[in-house]
């Protein structure tokens, strides 16, 4: 049995992690669909509104709910079936929303918050807020018990949010925590008098949340309070005071997210590319997740060209001579990727915990569950 097969057969989650374009989304479908072929029950839960990615798994769409991927597909795709398999896309805001219903003080002040104009802004755009959604939802499906009539799962494979840095995945429970944390003092009028003061710290704490608006104490959120007046940012602030006495509970449930982000449950799968950008970035990855006692599973390198084995179309007689040129020129820059790949991946050598896994490129895109099962058994040789 390979590592990545111990690792889909012995822990609960598996996270996919890594820069975008790597293919995070692909490789986490593929590994599902192992983990059920191997006989456990399995949920891969994505991110990706792909419908590319939907179809290659026997779906029109991705839905919220979870989608179960019939044994008739895979009978049809000729991949062993072993345990049923779903998959499910999340939803930022549903998942927020179950956060203020457990954690709001009071009825009133959760449905406050829940009907607020800026509540319906702050839990689609704040900084961070679909990367600790995804941990979040991931969380609530290992830990609570299942509802009735819902499925119970052996394995929950995470696609994890295409961010431009991969770290922003783990940084963003920590960012949340700092916004909760925020210094709201409503009593303070600052330089500006009462009014003004109301509308700079309701500016400051906007800017947070990710709602757009301008920065506080300049001149255009100065002629923006003027123009609404003092008793619109009155009304943001009771809001963000509403928001915040959901502070502990965010903490604590942080704590447990992080705690369970450390657990022997769990295993974090690193992808990269073979460029020496996305490699870079993949070993700063693994080395972050090791400090800080994560476990790291697996290391794949993804989208590797090798020498191809074919004869020199300069052998092949039946071609023309421009034929054969343009093919040569074409190998030979072909040749020039294989040997920076090559040269990328021999820093890997002795860098990391656990060994990289190389996947090579394959020269059409995954369409079907049969393409999965194929580039899966190069993920788990």
């Amino acid at each position: 049995m390979s590592h990545l097969d111990t690792l889909l057969t012995t822990r609960r989650t598996i996270v996919c992690l890594g820069p975008g374009g790597v293919g995070k989304t692909t490789t986490s479908a593929a590994l599902a669909l192992r983990a059920a072929s191997l006989g456990r029950r399995t949920l891969v839960l994505t991110v990706d509104p792909a419908r590319r990615l939907a179809n290659s798994l026997g779906l029109d769409r991705f839905e919220h709910e979870e989608q179960e991927i019939g044994r008739d597909r895979f009978d049809a795709a000729g991949v062993p079936y072993g345990a049923p398999l779903f998959a499910m896309m999340l939803d930022t805001k549903r998942t927020f929303d179950a956060i203020v219903e457990r954690y709001a003080p009071s009825a009133d002040a959760r449905d406050r918050i829940l009907r607020s104009p800026y509540y319906a802004q702050a839990s689609t755009r704040l900084a961070g807020s679909q990367e600790y959604m995804a941990m979040e939802k991931l969380y609530a499906l290992t830990q609570s018990p299942p509802e009735p009539g819902k499925p119970r799962y052996d394995l929950i494979i995470l696609d994890t949010p295409p961010t431009v840095h991969a770290l922003d995945f783990l940084d963003a429970p920590g960012r949340l925590e700092e916004l909760m944390s925020y210094n709201m003092d409503l009593s303070a009028t600052g330089d500006d008098g009462e009014d003004q003061g109301i509308i700079s710290r309701g500016g400051r704490m906007l800017g947070r949340l990710g709602l757009g608006l301008v920065k506080a104490n300049t001149t255009i959120l100065k002629g923006v309070g003027k123009f609404l007046g003092a008793d619109l940012f009155t009304d943001i602030l009771s809001f963000l005071g509403d928001f915040r006495t959901m502070a502990a509970g965010f903490r604590e449930r942080s704590t447990a997210v992080r705690r369970y982000m450390c657990s022997s449950e769990i295993a974090f799968v690193v992808l990269t590319g073979p460029e020496r950008s996305s490699i870079d970035e993949g070993l700063y990855l693994a080395d972050r997740l090791v400090a800080e006692g994560m476990p790291l599973g697996s290391f794949v390198v993804n989208r590797v060209r090798f020498s191809p084995m074919d004869a020199s179309p300069n052998e092949d007689e039946h071609l023309s001579a421009p034929a054969r040129q343009y093919l040569s020129e074409s190998a030979a820059r072909y040749d020039a990727l294989v040997s920076r790949d090559s040269r990328e991946l021999a820093r890997l050598d002795g860098r990391l915990p656990v060994a990289a896994l190389r996947v090579p490129e394959f020269a059409d895109d995954v369409c079907d569950l049969g393409d999965l099962h194929r580039y899966g058994t190069h993920l788990t040789r």
